[in-house]
């Protein structure tokens, strides 16, 4: 395929020591990704280990991308062996990257606050997407709510993009003890802003991408949502990713990675109720 593409590994890192599962920050210097597109948040890649025992590449969405220095960055949780294998790539090695592919978030230019909800490794490619907001669109007012099970990554990251950034966990370690979805609510029921003013984009597992998008349903707030899904392909030919999709009452599938992997969340949650 024309998009695979060989790039060189600058560094590849491990961001959470001592806590499992094991989370890596890998930066490649991938000039050829370029010439098929700049990234957009919420775009992916597909990257390959180039072993037979491991042939699917392992999908893995941007978490930050520089046009002039043709590097990208991929946050990334060891999860079986293929991400084990490419953790353990050090600087200097090369990686097949298929990319960019899908369809990512976009912004939405009638609202004047953006909340960025994330849940655990559904967090960096929001990074992205607040990097994008502020730098690219000049938005303001951008929040970021991110919720962990222990110990949260990439706080610190957000800040330079977010006038806010809430952190909850399940152990309430750091910050609010619970979900991101529950300190969300939790924070916009003490705001008097008009939900017409508010947009949402977010990427976590599926439970809580529903009850995301069930809540800003009933709240009349438009909300995207990124998933997450096993991918065989990447390029919707082998139609392994499929998820129910909803639309003006006709219900319908569609290729997570083809057609997504950012959908409008009542489309695929909520039956099409909600905006």
């Amino acid at each position: 395929m024309k998009y695979i593409k060989e790039c060189k590994i600058i560094n590849n890192n491990r961001i959470n020591p001592g806590a499992n599962p094991p989370i890596y920050d890998m930066l490649l210097h991938a000039p050829g990704i370029y010439e098929n597109g700049e990234p957009k948040p919420g775009q992916f890649a597909c990257l390959y280990t180039g072993r037979g025992e491991m042939l699917l590449p392992r999908p893995i969405s941007f978490c930050d991308t520089d046009n002039h220095t043709q590097t990208i960055r991929f946050v990334y949780q060891v999860a079986g062996q293929g991400t084990s294998y490419i953790s353990n790539l050090g600087p200097g090695s090369y990686i097949k990257v298929n990319g960019p592919l899908g369809n990512g978030f976009m912004a939405d230019d009638t609202a004047s606050h953006h909340y960025l909800i994330g849940g655990g490794i559904g967090t960096p490619p929001l990074l992205f997407l607040a990097k994008w907001l502020h730098t690219k669109f000049n938005m303001g007012n951008i929040t970021a709510v991110l919720g962990f099970r222990v110990d949260p990554i990439l706080a610190q990251d957000f800040g330079l993009y977010c006038q806010e950034v809430h952190i909850a966990t399940d152990s309430g370690k750091t910050g609010y003890l619970g979900s991101a979805v529950s300190l969300f609510r939790d924070k916009l029921a003490k705001t008097s802003m008009d939900n017409n003013d508010i947009s949402v984009y977010a990427c976590g597992p599926k439970a809580m991408l529903s009850a995301l998008a069930g809540f800003t349903a009933s709240e009349n707030i438009p909300t995207q949502v990124s998933l997450e899904e096993r991918m065989a392909c990447g390029i919707g030919a082998c139609v392994g990713c499929v998820v129910e999709y909803t639309e003006e009452n006709k219900k319908t599938y569609k290729c997570i990675c083809k057609d997504g992997p950012v959908f409008k969340g009542s489309y695929i949650f909520t039956g099409g109720q909600g905006v």
